[in-house]
């Protein structure tokens, strides 16, 4: 079971620590890096995720929306490590994300975007039941759930 938790002085080494499978590592910004976008951004809210044992096994990062984007909700980073990938982790954090942001009860839209040629985010996005909504500006496929 997964849950997503606040980063902190207790978890910040194991979350710095997470890699993204070799194949994937040119479809998603570092750890690192994430968290320096997000520092700069008070609308970002990045998570450890964590498995039953409490060890960080991923990292999400939602984007919540502002002005005219009040109920909308990005998820605009997940990444999980490359030892648990091939687990079902992918899936069930986004189920949960799904089911967090839905018990926030901040949000009627979750939106993503993805590199098109990472197969595995297409093919998990779209079993949580997100639609795809066609390329932005920069190439990335945009995806949209209603909750």
């Amino acid at each position: 079971m997964l849950a997503f938790v606040p980063i902190d002085g207790h978890n910040i080494a194991g979350v710095l620590a997470l890699e993204p499978a070799p194949e994937q590592a040119d479809f998603i910004d570092t750890v690192e890096e994430s968290l320096r976008k997000a520092a700069k951004r008070p609308s970002w809210k990045p998570y450890a995720i964590v498995n039953g044992a409490g060890k960080s096994i991923g990292f999400i990062v939602f984007g919540y929306g502002g002005g005219n984007e009040c109920g909308r909700t990005e998820i605009v980073t997940l990444l999980i490590d490359k030892f648990e990938q091939n687990k079902g982790c992918g899936k069930e954090a986004v189920r949960l994300a799904v089911e967090f942001l839905a018990r926030e009860g901040l949000t009627r839209r979750i939106h993503l975007d993805y590199d098109p040629g990472n197969e595995a985010a297409k093919h998990i996005y779209a079993q949580a039941g997100f639609l795809e909504r066609g390329l932005d500006d920069y190439g990335e496929m945009l995806m949209e759930k209603d909750i």
